[in-house]
């Protein structure tokens, strides 16, 4: 067991918009700690679909010191247009913040069907994360003396 706690949220084929569908996933990796980028991997499960994809497996980056959100199911031209929308990364970003929140949210809106739909209903971890903002570390419960 980590000593750290790690969110993933995966968005299924079905929550893609029609025209974006495909067979590749695209997989956004949040590091752990504030100051860094996000990393982008677009996995092709078949081995066929794109050549910029990598060999990896999904299960294989759940096993990182990663947060990450995967869209299941995207074509390569999507992937394409997602990368095209990419903020610039600037002096006055050197945390980051501001950088992953734009990555991270405009993913969620570029490839989504309904990009806020069942945040309100997720857990405070996972709605910050998909928000583009880390997620608190779980605090033990307090016990009153």
């Amino acid at each position: 067991m980590k000593s750290f706690d790690v969110y993933w949220h995966i968005y299924r084929r079905e929550q893609i918009k029609p025209e974006f569908r495909g067979y590749l996933n695209c997989v956004l990796e949040v590091p752990l700690a504030p100051g860094l980028p996000v990393l982008r991997n677009i996995l092709d499960p078949t081995g066929r679909n794109s050549p910029i994809a990598g060999r990896e497996t999904l299960a294989s980056l759940f096993e990182g010191p990663h947060h990450g959100v995967v869209f299941e199911g995207v074509c390569k031209s999507a992937v394409y247009e997602l990368v095209a929308l990419d903020p610039e990364i600037r002096e006055e970003r050197p945390q980051f913040s501001s950088y992953n929140r734009e990555i991270i949210c405009n993913a969620r809106e570029f490839l989504l069907t309904d990009p806020r739909g069942g945040l309100e209903k997720l857990p405070e971890s996972h709605a910050r994360l998909l928000s583009g903002d880390l997620p608190l570390p779980t605090q033990p419960p307090v016990q009153a003396s």
